[in-house]
């Protein structure tokens, strides 16, 4: 008792009163720091799993154009999705979209696709351009614009032109 009184009389000094709020301080600031570096990576992290998820994304529909396979690449389509193909332009729902470039594939079988160019727009959509090649030698420029929704990345807009 004799000691806790006299720690109470030590600790309501001034000189001590004036340390520890000075220590204080000091924590609030440890606190607030290792919370400002956990949230920058936490937004570090969250950047790298949408940029991974955009790769996963642009790598899948790359494939499935690759194997010429409508079905998977209707997977990654919007519910609707702004199409421009031979014969077909305009805005389709998911399923007849899917049924349009079916057909496409079954008429233009796939030689060889490859990726010219992808990137992102600065409102977080990504796009790629690429290059379809038939079994006809016809040669096609594809445009394909992907846009996040509801955190899934689908395609928005799928063109294919005749070069």
């Amino acid at each position: 008792m004799l000691v806790s009184k006299s720690l109470k009389y030590i600790l309501s000094l001034p000189q001590y009163t004036k340390v520890m709020k000075t220590q204080s301080t000091s924590c609030k600031f440890f606190k607030s720091a290792k919370f400002a570096a956990a949230a920058l990576l936490f937004f570090v992290l969250i950047g790298k799993a949408t940029f991974a998820q955009d790769k996963q994304t642009t790598l899948k529909i790359t494939q499935s154009i690759q194997s010429g396979n409508a079905s998977t690449l209707a997977v990654h389509f919007n519910v609707s999705i702004d199409l421009t193909l031979p014969d077909y332009e305009g805005t389709y729902s998911k399923k007849q979209a899917e049924q349009i470039v079916k057909i496409f594939f079954k008429n233009h079988p796939v030689k060889s696709y490859t990726v010219e160019h992808s990137g992102n727009s600065n409102d977080g959509s990504c796009y790629m351009i690429g290059s379809h090649k038939t079994t006809t030698n016809k040669i096609f420029r594809v445009y394909i614009l992907i846009k996040n929704r509801n955190n899934t990345d689908l395609i928005q807009q799928l063109q294919f032109e005749e070069e």
